[in-house]
């Protein structure tokens, strides 16, 4: 016997039998009611699976709610690892996945445990670091490749991020990359 789970049953019936009370219950009856019923034992189990449906009602909203806001978050993180060297900003990427910039830069650090800023900066970085190591690029023309407009900002975050200035770190990588070649 298959029910469907958005059906709440009442059994009302005349037969006092515990098996079928019993069985009732595995079956996800909400009450068995004896006759002769009382009319305050109806309204009580009406009143249950009133209570039942509401809260069975928020617990799929707030579970919606949930997934939602978590595929915004994944959706998110790809927009901005393609489109990191473009100009982006908080609201560009919330207004992408459709969010309120406020609650998307909050639920962003809540889901990943940084701010949106420095998500963007390290995604930034790290192909930054990538073309200095791979390319003889300018750092100003690496710096544009990035999302950066101003060569200056690029060299300060940089170094936020890695110690060191991009132009040192590239010399540390080519020198790394001889001492490999040569041993």
């Amino acid at each position: 016997m298959q029910f469907n789970p958005n059906i709440k049953t009442i059994i009302l019936t005349a037969f006092d039998n515990f098996n079928f009370a019993q069985n009732a219950i595995k079956l996800g009856v909400v009450d068995y009611i004896l006759k002769p019923i009382k009319p305050e034992e109806l309204n009580e189990s009406i009143s249950k699976v009133i209570s039942l449906l509401q809260r069975e009602k928020i617990n799929s909203q707030t579970s919606k709610e949930v997934n939602y806001t978590k595929d915004s978050i994944h959706e998110a993180l790809e927009y901005i690892n393609k489109n990191f060297n473009k100009d982006i900003s908080l609201e560009s990427v919330s207004d992408h996945v459709h969010l309120n910039p406020q609650y998307f830069s909050r639920y962003f650090k809540n889901n990943t445990g940084i701010k949106f800023t420095e998500y963007v900066s390290k995604v930034r970085i790290k192909e930054g670091k990538k073309l200095l190591a791979s390319t003889d690029k300018s750092v100003s023309r690496i710096s544009m490749d990035i999302g950066y407009i101003d060569p200056a900002y690029f060299t300060k975050v940089f170094i936020k991020y890695e110690g060191i200035s991009p132009h040192k770190y590239r010399v540390m990588k080519r020198k790394s990359s001889i001492n490999l070649d040569i041993s």
